[in-house]
């Protein structure tokens, strides 16, 4: 056994763990922090059996920016805890039907040999799957990419028009009307006769 071999199974058996740590703990920071931990395990997972664009993705994607907005969502909102409890049992059911579910369907595709590769040497490239991808991409299709980082620029920007509701109380400093102000609208002369015996 090599030293791929037994990393591969030791992130394997942590990202199991961080998984379950999700379902079970009740904490909704510390699970989401455990999914944090499962996506960080897969990376390092996918890294090892040298597929790094998968987990660079997963990085920077997932761990950089989802899990951080959904982290710091579950921070804000008071969760109430009695209540998430109280309805815990009312899905219990439903969970457990949907939990086998999975699990038969996952040992049925094991079995009959559904995600079985007819030959492995073809397909693992010399080089670097991350370079392989980034030489096709910007290479036969460098337009198809610039179309969808505009594209994505273009839906930036509508979003930001459709949130913007306009300035609220908010000074705006009016030259034209400061340069046009006479002595008459700044200066008011008030008599009072309780001043005329002082």
């Amino acid at each position: 056994m090599n030293l791929q071999t037994v990393l591969f199974n030791v992130f394997s058996f942590l990202v199991v763990i961080s998984a379950l740590s999700v379902i079970l703990i009740r904490h909704p920071v510390k699970s989401v922090l455990s999914l944090v931990a499962c996506f960080v395990f897969s990376a390092v997972t996918w890294m090892v059996i040298s597929v790094e664009y998968l987990a660079l993705i997963l990085i920077i994607v997932y761990v950089g920016a989802v899990m951080v907005l959904f982290l710091f969502v579950v921070m804000m909102l008071d969760v109430d805890l009695e209540a998430m409890k109280a309805s815990f049992m009312k899905y219990t059911l439903l969970g457990a039907f949907t939990g086998l579910l999975v699990m038969f369907s996952i040992i049925y595709m094991i079995k009959t040999q559904y995600f079985e590769v007819a030959n492995v040497n073809n397909i693992v490239a010399s080089e670097s799957n991350l370079k392989l991808i980034a030489d096709e991409l910007f290479t036969n299709h460098l337009v198809s990419f610039e179309v969808a980082g505009f594209l994505l620029l273009i839906a930036i920007v509508a979003a930001i028009c459709l949130a913007f509701r306009g300035p609220k109380n908010r000074k705006v400093q009016d030259i034209s009307a400061q340069i046009q102000v006479t002595k008459k609208d700044r200066l008011r002369i008030i008599e009072s006769d309780k001043w005329e015996n002082v």
